[in-house]
């Protein structure tokens, strides 16, 4: 069973690394809409760049400070019915997306894609589907949420997790939908004690919405 006490790395660790989680993501994200703005698009380069930049405070404060093991991040086994409970959860996060969506409309406001294609639509749709998810559960749910379990509860430490989740994103509009996704798979690791199905319901939600993109475009 997977305990929250095998991580090597302080709540001080977890500080910096979530200070530079954000900080490189929101440097990212304005170098990625300024080159957007003279024409250049970087996409999907953009999406493994983000992820670099995330797994960055990882490793500098995980596995090189402490030489922590994968499974210290919830890479193991879990009961196989586990591998079934993403799409579940998948449903309830399209109900209640398309609900946020349509009170968002009453109002007259619109919401825009968080996802572009770019001139490379395939090798978009795979960064954004397996790639960006994997360092994204890696550094919210594996480092920073299971951090936080070694000495506070599960709504404290999902909260957390979650709500730098949705800020790093940068989208104020999609705040909310993207938190409640970040709760979510916060849930499902400390249910499964593995990361592996937060991680599938991540890359479920993004090929999703990745293959809506394409076909609508």
């Amino acid at each position: 069973m997977y305990t929250w006490e095998n991580q090597p790395w302080s709540e001080k660790d977890i500080k910096l690394g979530a200070f530079f989680g954000i900080m490189l993501t929101f440097l990212f994200g304005l170098g990625s809409r300024g080159l957007e703005q003279f024409g250049i698009q970087p996409t999907p380069w953009k999406y493994a760049i983000y992820g670099i930049f995330l797994f960055f405070p990882v490793w500098w404060l995980t596995l090189k400070k402490y030489s922590a093991s994968l499974n210290a991040f919830g890479f193991k086994k879990t009961k196989w019915w586990f591998f079934l409970v993403p799409v579940l959860f998948y449903l309830v996060f399209v109900f209640i997306l398309v609900c946020y969506v349509l009170t968002l409309r009453s109002f007259g406001v619109q919401i825009e894609s968080t996802f572009t294609l770019g001139p490379f639509p395939v090798l978009s749709f795979l960064f954004v589907t397996f790639v960006g998810p994997f360092f994204e559960e890696m550094f919210f749910r594996g480092f920073l949420f299971a951090g936080l379990m070694k000495k506070h509860g599960f709504l404290v430490s999902g909260f957390i997790s979650s709500l730098v989740f949705a800020a790093v994103h940068i989208q104020i509009k999609t705040l909310f939908p993207i938190f409640i996704s970040g709760f979510f798979m916060a849930y499902l690791f400390k249910k499964s004690d593995s990361i592996w199905p937060p991680l599938i319901l991540h890359a479920l939600i993004n090929g999703v919405s990745m293959l809506a993109e394409i076909y609508t475009k």
